[in-house]
C-alpha cells in the first residue's frame, strides 16, 4: 500500500500520523520510510491493522492468490475474495442454519407445553374457586 493512500484512510478515521508512529514505537519519518521502502515489522503491520481496523491484505500483491487457513483464496479488484472451497463452506453454513432452526423448533415447543401447563393449572384454579 501507498503511503498516501494510508495516511488518507488515517485522515478519513481521524487518527493523525504521529499517534500511530508513536503507538508503534516509531518516528513518523521512520513509519513513512517502513511503508514506503516496505520493510516494516510484522507485528507492528498487524498493530496498524488494529489500529486503522483494516485487514492486512492491503498491504499485499495478491494477484497470484494466497493461503487462508489452507484455503486458496485471490483478490481481485475491490479486495473481494474468492474462495475455491466455497461449496463447502456454505455446506457448513447451511448446516449451522439448520442447527438454529431446530434450536428455535425447540423453543416453541417447549414454550407451548409451559403455556399449556399455566393454561391447566388457571383451569384447575377456577374449578377450586368456582366449582366448575
Amino acid at each position: 500500500m501507498e503511503y498516501n493512500v494510508l495516511r488518507e484512510i488515517a485522515e478519513s478515521k481521524k487518527i493523525e500520523i504521529r499517534e500511530i508512529a508513536n503507538e508503534l514505537d516509531m518516528t513518523p519519518n521512520g513509519f513513512r520510510e517502513s511503508i514506503k521502502n516496505e520493510t516494516i515489522q510484522l507485528k507492528k503491520l498487524r498493530r496498524l491493522c488494529e489500529i486503522l481496523h483494516i485487514h492486512p491484505n492491503m498491504f499485499f500483491d495478491v494477484q497470484k492468490g494466497v493461503y487462508l487457513n489452507n484455503v486458496h483464496a485471490q483478490v481481485g479488484n475491490n479486495n473481494k475474495i474468492v474462495l475455491e472451497n466455497k461449496d463447502r463452506e456454505i455446506e457448513m453454513l447451511r448446516q449451522r442454519l439448520t442447527d438454529k432452526e431446530t434450536i428455535i423448533q425447540n423453543k416453541d415447543e417447549i414454550i407451548q407445553m409451559l403455556r399449556s401447563k399455566l393454561d391447566l393449572g388457571m383451569v384447575a384454579t377456577s374449578k377450586e374457586k368456582y366449582g366448575k
